[in-house]
């Protein structure tokens, strides 16, 4: 009998003991703290695009036996000129500018008779009638000189600040260009995708990288294309007929470059021209380029948001701030409108217990 009580009470104290045991590893799980992961909060990486840097203008100087006679040029190869400035001297066809001067004079002489008509008779259809078809004829000739005179003006003066690049043949046919007139500002010229295009806007600043120099400087978006590149048969057919035009628009020198390289074909993404100006400092025409398009949107993973919406925004002190954020979403991603400052920490996924100014450990 007296064992068996010993052997309860060891029992006893073996029980007690595990109980104890049991008791100091649940205290322990109890007070250990979480450790948390955070999230910086930045903004979106850039757009990065590639392009190449053409000349802003580019006109042709063609021989046009309807101005006159080309007699030769009067600036040499590589010369740069101001706007206004003549280059091309031609004996000017004045016998065909007199004879659209005289027609000129003779309407307004006609009408002036009709006006002295009217006075006697005010009431006259058939002279009102008269005095229509004569102000008609004034002015077509009127327009017929202007367009004399823009030709001449068009084939002799230049129409921008640029360098000139002579034919180097003696002889130049009717026809046959002359010179070239090059802008000396550039643009620079990428195609962006249907993804990237909603991002930009025209105004908004990029860097550039010149690829073979390495040398940087910035830029403004000029113009985004309505339609992609896909569409651009007018430049296509410009390039196919090796810019016989007498101008090229900086538009059509974009779809040509672009064409040429994109090697697009029906299953590709579309692509916009974007027309990048103001540049910081002259890249040489042909120069390929690096684009960066920096973003100022603000992305949030899921896992940042409680269940109100709101973040935890961890402080100094290792305490978080409970903070209420503006937020957009699109296209099932968590954009910031307002609330949050660049560098700023969030926890990821806070406890639902988790409380404003509550301590907190968090991952290095």
């Amino acid at each position: 009998m007296k064992n068996k009580n010993i052997w309860i009470i060891v029992a006893s104290i073996l029980i007690l003991l595990i109980i104890a045991f049991i008791l100091k590893l649940s205290k322990g799980e109890s007070n250990k703290q979480e450790v948390y992961q955070t999230y910086k909060v930045a903004y979106d990486p850039p757009i990065n695009l590639k392009g190449k840097a053409s000349p802003q203008a580019i006109k042709t100087f063609r021989n046009n036996s309807k101005v006159g006679q080309f007699i030769n040029t009067k600036v040499t190869n590589g010369q740069s000129v101001k706007q206004g400035m003549p280059l091309i001297n031609y004996q000017i066809n004045n016998i065909h500018r007199e004879e659209l001067q005289r027609k000129i004079n003779n309407a307004q002489n006609k009408i002036n008779i009709d006006y002295r008509r009217l006075n006697h008779q005010p009431n006259s259809k058939l002279i009102q009638n008269k005095l229509h078809r004569d102000e008609s004829s004034l002015f077509e000739a009127q327009r017929q000189l202007n367009h004399f005179d823009q030709q001449v003006n068009a084939n002799i003066y230049a129409p921008f600040n640029g360098k000139v690049d002579l034919n180097s043949n003696e002889e130049i046919a009717v026809g046959a260009p002359i010179l070239k007139l090059v802008s000396l500002e550039t643009q620079i010229f990428t195609p962006v995708s249907e993804f990237d295009l909603k991002k930009l806007k025209v105004g908004k600043k990029v860097k550039i990288k010149v690829i073979s120099t390495d040398k940087s400087t910035v830029g403004k978006i000029k113009k985004i294309s309505q339609l992609p590149t896909s569409y651009d048969e007018e430049s296509t057919q410009l390039a196919d007929n090796d810019m016989n035009q007498s101008s090229q628009s900086s538009d059509q020198l974009s779809g040509i470059q672009l064409n040429d390289t994109s090697n697009s074909d029906n299953n590709d993404l579309s692509k916009y021209n974007v027309v990048i100006g103001d540049l910081g400092s002259s890249i040489r025409s042909g120069y390929s380029t690096e684009i960066k398009v920096p973003l100022k949107t603000i992305k949030l993973p899921r896992s940042v948001l409680n269940r109100n919406h709101d973040v935890f925004v961890l402080k100094k002190d290792h305490t978080v701030e409970r903070r209420d954020i503006l937020i957009e979403r699109k296209n099932g991603e968590i954009f910031v409108k307002k609330g949050l400052k660049i560098g700023e920490k969030l926890i990821v996924k806070p406890a639902k217990t988790m409380n404003d100014g509550d301590k907190v450990e968090v991952s290095s």
